[in-house]
């Protein structure tokens, strides 16, 4: 029995020192935490919430601008710029049908020069009155009679050319036609230069015209002629 008591005993004090040093870790750590400073608490994250716009995105960017500047519908030309187009183009396609043969410009020529013979030749005496300011006499009058004589040639030579179809005799012809309207060109020009107060406004008008629009379509149609055969001559 005093074994047993020993041996209770010595388990209470066992147990009661066992408890005591537990106490005694639990203090001092207690008293080392107490001693850290304290950490401030971050504030709360807010998950749902929208992220703020970029400052970046705020200016308008060059790209952007173009792009709105294409966006907008194109400003139609003014119509005094359409009207030239149109007669541009059009005038393109009747030049380039005109002298794909020589039927019109042979034809022109025929008309031009069977109408100055008509007006030189059989109004002969009107014509001195109407394009010089001299007053009409006999030598006058044959010489514009001369003149009518030479046109009513030129005009049946293209009536000719016409007539063969073929592209040596229009070659021919053109050439022909082409020196007699330079020269007239030339003689004319300079007759109204040297003395302009010989002529009326009227020769200026209508011969002078008339000879310039042959003398334009002759040489053009000459020169397509000639590289179409390929020969000068």
């Amino acid at each position: 029995m005093t074994d047993s008591s020993l041996d209770m005993s010595t388990a209470s004090l066992l147990s009661s020192q066992q408890l005591g040093d537990s106490q005694h870790t639990t203090d001092s750590n207690g008293s080392m935490y107490s001693s850290l400073p304290s950490l401030p608490s971050l504030p709360p994250i807010e998950i749902d919430a929208p992220y703020p716009p970029s400052s970046a995105s705020s200016p308008s960017s060059p790209s952007s601008s173009r792009e709105s500047n294409n966006t907008q519908p194109p400003k139609r030309p003014p119509l005094r710029h359409l009207m030239w187009g149109h007669v541009r183009s059009v005038s393109s396609v009747l030049i380039r049908n005109m002298f794909k043969d020589n039927n019109l410009p042979l034809v022109l020529n025929i008309l031009g020069h069977w109408l100055a013979a008509r007006q030189l030749w059989g109004k002969s005496n009107s014509s001195v009155a109407r394009y010089t300011t001299a007053q009409p006499s006999a030598l006058m009058t044959d010489q514009f009679r001369t003149i009518g004589v030479l046109h009513m040639a030129l005009g049946l030579l293209a009536a000719l050319a016409l007539k063969e179809r073929r592209l040596s005799t229009e070659r021919t012809a053109l050439w022909v036609l082409a020196v007699a309207a330079w020269t007239q060109s030339l003689v004319q020009g300079k007759a109204y230069l040297q003395s302009p107060a010989l002529y009326t406004l009227k020769a200026l008008q209508e011969w002078g015209a008339l000879n310039g629009v042959l003398t334009v379509i002759t040489t053009v149609a000459l020169r397509n002629t000639v590289r179409r055969t390929g020969r000068l001559f």
